[in-house]
C-alpha cells in the first residue's frame, strides 16, 4: 500500500474475500486506454495532491493520435476520480514510453521514459 495508508485501506477493504472476483472488480472502477495495448509501467502515490499516478505507453490511437507508441501519464484519487492526463506526442520531441515514476524531495514528480531511444526525463 502507499505510505501510512494501508491502515486507512485495510478497514475500507474489509471483507473483500468474501466478495465474488466480478463484484471486487467493481470496488474501484476505472477504465483507461483504448483499442490497442496499454502498458502501464509505473505507479506512484503522490502524498501532497492524495493522487495515485499511474503512466507508461499506449499503441492505441484512440488514445494517443496514432498507433506508434506515446507515453502517457495520468492521476486518480482514492475514488478512483479522474484527476488529470496527458499523452506525450510520438513525433519531433518523441516520448514513446515512460518506463519510471517518483515523486523527489521537493514533491515533485519525475517520470523517466525514452524518445528516439534515448533517455528523457520529465520533472513535474
Amino acid at each position: 500500500m502507499f505510505g501510512n495508508q494501508h491502515l486507512f485501506a485495510k478497514a475500507e477493504t474489509a471483507g473483500l474475500d468474501l466478495l465474488s472476483e466480478q463484484c471486487q472488480e467493481k470496488l474501484f472502477p476505472v477504465t483507461s486506454g483504448g483499442y490497442n495495448d496499454e502498458k502501464v509501467s509505473c505507479m506512484v502515490y503522490d502524498k501532497t495532491n492524495e493522487q495515485i499516478i499511474i503512466a507508461g505507453n499506449t499503441t492505441s490511437d484512440n488514445y494517443a493520435p496514432a498507433v506508434s507508441p506515446h507515453g502517457f501519464v495520468y492521476a486518480l484519487d482514492f475514488d478512483a476520480n479522474w484527476k488529470w492526463g496527458n499523452f506525450f506526442y510520438n513525433l519531433s520531441n518523441p516520448i514513446t514510453t515512460i518506463s519510471g515514476c517518483q515523486i523527489d524531495g521537493d514533491d515533485n514528480l519525475v517520470l523517466l521514459g525514452q524518445g528516439n531511444q534515448n533517455p528523457i526525463i520529465l520533472d513535474l
